[in-house]
């Protein structure tokens, strides 16, 4: 089974699954083999549902029907699937990675190009190696964008996504403290994160660069085709504000205001970076005020709730050390007179746990904090002297004693 064949078949389906609980009929099956399962297992019960072809591994199954594909690899075979349907659309591919603040440019970004062009942008999590495949695949020859947000826990992984998608334009967030039980160490995640970098000037794409940070400004100093944005720049120097009483983050650029829905002074790059890259891609500064305009924090991330009289902010994710000392800061801002935090376990530190977690402790205890709750295996581990500590094993056991001080 070659692959244009296979895009032939592709063509005629619905879509692709590779979980026989969402397939829909006429699905192209991948029987994916994975940690804990094996799609192989499912074969039966996907071509029952009505799926128009399963992609199945030679000698994993002993089947003569002819719905069933085999194959040398099928992760392969969907990565390359995903790539060769990439150029059959011919979409302009721009991609996003970074330790903290990928989604929500993904999103702003989204919001923005959506309002002048056909767009795809990753959903959900689908950042790895099946879900930049999976993205991709849901390509049509109408779309303009794809916006394809790129996640990586190890050195190598940024390089396979590019692989698969080809991105035109790559945007990194930043370099955070995230993965590093992966990444083994800040060198390791700055390695890992400028594979986009590496396969962008490889392929003489386009780069755009934050240059308030030190790293990407150094790193992309050598190549011609780069976009950048900062408060630093001469030419087109950024603004950065908070509005006085939402605390809702606004940029000035070349003069002219751009606000948002966003809180906390970390989305003003994720914004900035939006408005540029859309100016570049020609988007009109009213639909770039606009997209900026509609979109409306979700995810967990940046939310601010109020519900019955209590208001709370809602920053709920797979956090890293940067993160959480970002969204404390952002909450701090507002100076409540009573308040308190959730927070949960921060996961894939390796060796740096220990440390980061009583950063956190200590950065909770120097602020005027009526409670601090800590949930989860890591941080119920210390025994604490406050007595606005509390520790929970789990996020189920913190409901009722929330709820009674929410009350």
């Amino acid at each position: 089974m070659n692959i244009y064949n296979l895009h032939d078949k592709f063509l005629e389906s619905t879509g692709v699954s590779i979980d026989t609980r969402t397939l829909k009929k006429g699905n192209l099956f991948f029987a994916l083999q994975g940690q804990n399962t094996d799609g192989h297992q499912f074969i039966d019960q996907a071509l029952s549902k009505g799926s128009s072809y399963v992609v199945a591994q030679k000698g994993k199954v002993n089947d003569s029907n002819k719905k069933i594909l085999f194959v040398d690899d099928v992760m392969g075979t969907l990565q390359k699937l995903a790539n060769h349907h990439r150029y059959h659309c011919n979409p302009i591919i721009i991609a996003i990675t970074g330790s903290n603040g990928k989604t929500t440019t993904k999103e702003l970004m989204k919001s923005v190009l959506s309002t002048s062009f056909q767009i795809l942008a990753t959903e959900g999590n689908y950042n790895n190696h099946i879900g930049v495949p999976l993205t991709l695949l849901k390509l049509s020859e109408q779309t303009k964008f794809g916006i394809i947000e790129m996640g990586a826990s190890a050195v190598g992984e940024i390089t396979l996504l590019c692989e698969i998608a080809e991105p035109d334009y790559g945007y990194i967030t930043n370099f955070g403290k995230a993965h590093l039980e992966g990444f083994k160490n800040f060198d390791g995640v700055v390695k890992g994160k400028t594979e986009l970098y590496d396969y962008l000037m490889m392929h003489e794409k386009y780069v755009l660069v934050n240059e308030d940070d030190f790293i990407q400004k150094q790193y992309t100093s050598n190549y011609g085709s780069v976009y950048s944005f900062g408060c630093q720049e001469k030419d087109q120097a950024l603004i950065y504000r908070l509005d006085d009483k939402t605390k809702k983050a606004m940029v000035i650029y070349n003069g002219i205001l751009f606000k948002s829905n966003l809180y906390g002074a970390y989305n003003f790059p994720n914004i900035a970076a939006t408005i540029v890259l859309s100016r570049i891609l020609r988007v009109p500064t009213p639909n770039i005020q606009k997209g900026l305009n509609l979109y409306e924090p979700k995810n967990n991330r940046s939310q601010k709730l109020t519900i019955k009289g209590v208001e709370i902010f809602l920053d709920a994710y797979n956090a890293n050390p940067d993160s959480m000392h970002a969204a404390l800061d952002s909450f701090l801002s507002f100076k409540p007179k009573k308040a308190g935090v959730v927070l949960g376990d921060m996961l894939e530190l390796g060796e740096f746990q220990e440390k980061e977690h009583q950063n956190i402790i200590d950065r909770c205890l120097a602020f005027n904090l009526n409670f601090i709750f800590l949930v989860g295996d890591i941080f119920s581990k210390w025994k604490y002297s406050d007595s606005r500590i509390t520790t929970f094993e789990s996020a189920l056991s913190v409901v009722d004693p929330l709820l009674d001080i929410m009350k």
